[in-house]
C-alpha cells in the first residue's frame, strides 16, 4: 500500500548556500544583514545565523526577506549594538513535528565544457572538452536523527569556458544532519571541466564523472579528467566519455582528438548526471574539413542531448531537464565552423556536464563551451515507512 499524500510533504531547492556577514543595520528595529552578495537566498527561506559580534541579536533562527544584492532582513530579530565582527548566514531547512522519515536527493553540479580552437587552414585544431556530470545521493533516514533545524547548500551552475578557455569543474551539494545518530555533513560530488580546444596536434581531455566520494578531475592536454572517487566514471581525450559503473555516480564528459579532429560523446549514468558531448574540430589542409559535434550523455532514462552539425545549427543542444529527484542529461558539443564555431549546449538541470565548444579557423571564432548544470536538493518528509517509488515526483 503507497503512503497517502496527506502524509508526505516534498520540498525542492534549486539554490542555498552560506555568506560570511560584514556588517548590520537597523531596519525599524529589526537587523538588516550585510553580504557579499544574496545570490543563493530567496525572500521566505529560513536561515540560520551564527558568530556575529556586537549585533548579537542576529544570532538564531530567522525568515529571511531579500532587500538587495547584498542586503538580508531578519523577520522578527532585535537589533541591540552595532555590528564588530564575523558572523556567516545560512539557507536551513526545518522539520515537520510531525515526520517520522525523511528522504533526501542530493545531485551536484556538472562541470563545464571547454571552448574551441582556432587554426590555421593547415593545421588540425580541436574542439573543446567536454564537463563531465554531476553525482547523486539518495539516502532515507528515521526523522529522529534530524535536528528541527538543518543547513544546506546547493551548487551553483559554472559558466563554461570562452573561446580557447578550459571549463570548469562542478560545485557540490551539501547537507548537514546533525540530531541523535546523524551522518553529519551529506555531500553530492561534482563533474570535472574540459579543457580547452586546441590549435595543434593535441587530444583535449574531458571532465570526470563525480563519485560517491569525490568530484571528477578537470581534463588537460593529453589528459583525461580523473573519475570521481568511488565509482565515478573518467573523461577521455581520444574516444568515448566512460559510462558511469555506480547507480549515483555522474557520466563522464567526451573528449575531442586532434587525428581527424573527431569529436566523442559523453558518458551516460544508470542514476547520476550525463557527461557532455564534445566540440568538432577542423582538419589541417588546404581545404579543411569542419567537423560535426558529438551528443551529450544520457542520464538515467533521458537520453543526451544532440551535438551541433556543420552543415545545420552549429551550437549543441542543452542538455534535458530532469523530471522529479533525478538529474539532466549532458549537453551537445559545439560544431567546428569556418567563420564561427557552435557553443556547446549547457548540462542539462540539475548536475548535467556542458558541452564543448567548437573549433574554427585562425581568422573566425571559436565556439564557448556549455555551462554546467547546477545542483539540487530534494527533501521528502513521510508520516509513515514509504512503500512506493516518486521517482517522477514534483514540486
Amino acid at each position: 500500500m503507497s503512503t497517502p499524500l496527506s502524509q508526505v510533504k516534498v520540498q525542492k531547492y534549486i539554490k542555498g548556500g552560506v555568506q560570511n556577514v560584514t556588517g548590520t543595520a537597523s531596519n525599524s528595529g529589526a537587523v538588516r544583514l550585510t553580504v557579499a552578495s544574496t545570490s543563493d537566498f530567496t525572500t521566505g527561506d529560513t536561515v540560520v545565523v551564527s558568530g556575529v559580534g556586537g549585533t548579537t541579536g542576529a544570532n538564531g533562527t530567522w525568515t529571511v526577506t531579500v532587500f538587495s544584492g547584498t542586503q538580508l532582513d531578519l523577520a522578527g530579530s532585535t537589533y541591540n549594538s552595532a555590528w564588530t565582527s564575523g558572523g556567516t548566514v545560512q539557507t536551513a531547512w526545518t522539520k515537520e513535528p510531525w515526520a517520522n522519515y525523511i528522504r533526501l536527493v542530493l545531485i551536484g553540479g556538472g562541470g563545464s565544457g571547454g571552448g574551441g580552437g582556432k587554426a590555421p587552414a593547415a593545421t588540425a585544431g580541436t574542439g573543446g572538452g567536454a564537463g563531465g556530470g554531476g553525482g547523486v545521493l539518495d539516502m532515507t533516514f528515521a526523522a529522529s536523527r534530524f535536528s528541527n533545524t538543518e543547513t544546506y547548500s546547493v551548487a551553483a551552475s559554472v559558466a563554461g569556458g570562452s573561446a580557447g578557455a578550459s571549463g570548469s569543474q562542478g560545485n557540490v551539494t551539501t547537507f548537514t544532519v546533525t540530531g541523535s545518530g546523524g551522518p553529519g555533513t551529506l555531500t553530492a560530488y561534482a563533474g570535472g571541466g574540459g579543457f580547452a580546444g586546441q590549435g595543434s596536434a593535441v587530444n583535449v581531455g574531458s571532465g570526470g564523472g563525480a563519485g560517491l566520494s569525490g568530484s571528477g578531475g578537470n581534463g588537460g592536454s593529453n589528459v583525461s579528467g580523473a573519475a570521481g572517487a568511488n565509482n565515478g566514471a573518467a573523461g577521455n581525450q581520444n574516444n568515448a566519455g566512460v559510462t558511469s559503473a555506480s547507480i549515483q555516480g555522474g557520466g563522464g564528459g567526451g573528449g575531442a582528438c586532434s587525428g581527424g579532429a573527431v569529436a566523442f560523446p559523453g558518458g551516460s549514468a544508470p542514476f547520476g548526471a550525463g557527461g557532455g558531448g564534445g566540440g568538432g574540430g577542423k582538419t589541417g589542409a588546404a581545404t579543411p574539413v569542419y567537423n560535426d559535434a558529438a551528443a551529450g550523455g544520457a542520464s538515467r532514462d533521458i537520453a543526451g542531448s544532440a551535438g551541433g552539425t556543420n552543415a545545420g545549427s552549429v551550437d549543441g543542444t542543452p542538455g534535458t531537464v530532469g523530471t522529479g529527484p533525478n538529474p539532466g542529461s549532458g549537453g551537445g558539443g559545439g560544431a567546428a565552423h569556418v567563420t564561427q564555431g557552435g557553443n556547446g549546449g549547457a548540462g542539462g538541470t540539475p548536475g548535467g556536464g556542458g558541452g564543448g565548444g567548437g573549433g574554427s579557423l585562425s581568422t573566425g571564432t571559436a565556439g564557448a563551451g556549455g555551462a554546467g548544470g547546477r545542483g539540487e536538493i530534494w527533501v521528502i518528509s513521510y508520516a509513515s515507512m514509504p512503500k512506493t517509488s516518486y521517482a517522477t515526483m514534483t514540486a
